[in-house]
This record gives structure tokens, sequence and C-alpha cells, in this order.
């Protein structure tokens, strides 16, 4: 089971540059652990689970770049029961080629927690890493 410092150590990684490969190997290791949690790093709301991370494009993790300059690195998850998805879809500037997004955030607190992907019957979470907290 990943501790309480491993846990930190996924989420707090300081650069997009080191941190992808570092938190990608600590997140290998404990890709069995169906019973962790993560949480909103605002209001400590259950976001989703580890047990639901999935690879898009052949990756869980991936570091984006928006318009207006701001990296972000994200995690893929199929399922985020403590997301709304909000807003309308767009395809504009898409970080996945197919798919539309719309924002989600928390549902407790609306703190920004990422993007929800979709097209036809395929479907995941994008979720800023940052904005993801242990207990």
């Amino acid at each position: 089971m990943l501790n309480h410092t491993q846990c930190h150590e996924v989420l707090e990684a300081e650069t997009l540059e080191s941190g992808v490969k570092g938190l990608q190997d600590i997140i290998d290791k404990i890709e069995q652990d169906d019973a962790h949690k993560l949480y909103c790093s605002q209001c400590h709301q259950a976001i989703t689970s580890l047990k639901n991370k999935t690879h898009i494009q052949g990756q869980f993790l991936h570091e984006r770049i928006n318009p207006a300059g701001f990296q972000f690195l994200i995690g893929c998850f199929h399922q985020s029961l403590g997301c709304d998805v909000a807003g309308q879809t767009s395809m504009e500037y898409t970080w996945f080629d197919g798919f539309h997004w719309q924002q989600c955030q928390c549902s407790q607190c609306e703190q920004a927690m990422g993007w929800y992907f979709s097209r036809y019957n395929q479907h995941f979470y994008a979720l800023i890493m940052r904005h993801l907290a242990c207990k």
C-alpha cells in the first residue's frame, strides 16, 4: 500500500520535466492498490482512486500547455465520482485528437480539477495532479 510520504511524492512533483518519470515510477509500483483514494487539495472531497487510472495514448500521465501558456501535469482516470462536468463541449485546442472536452470541478468546493474528454462511447477525466491530495 502507498504510504503517506509516497503519496505526497506522487502528488507534489515540483517540475514537469523531472516530475513525470518519478511520478510514473511511483504510480506503477502502487498500481494494484485498489483502496488508495485521491482527494481535492482544497476541501478534501474524495475525487477518485488510483484504481481508476487509465492509459490514453499509451500513458497515464501527460504534460500539456494551454493556449495561455500554462503548463499542466495531468493524470487520466476512467471515473471521477467527486467531479462535476461543467460548460459546453469544445474541440478547440483539444489535447487529445478526436475528443471533445469540458471543464470539471470538485463537486463540493468547485475548485477546477481538470477536464472531461469524450468521443462516441469513450470518455476519461484528465485531472490536474497538483489539485489532488492524499489524506
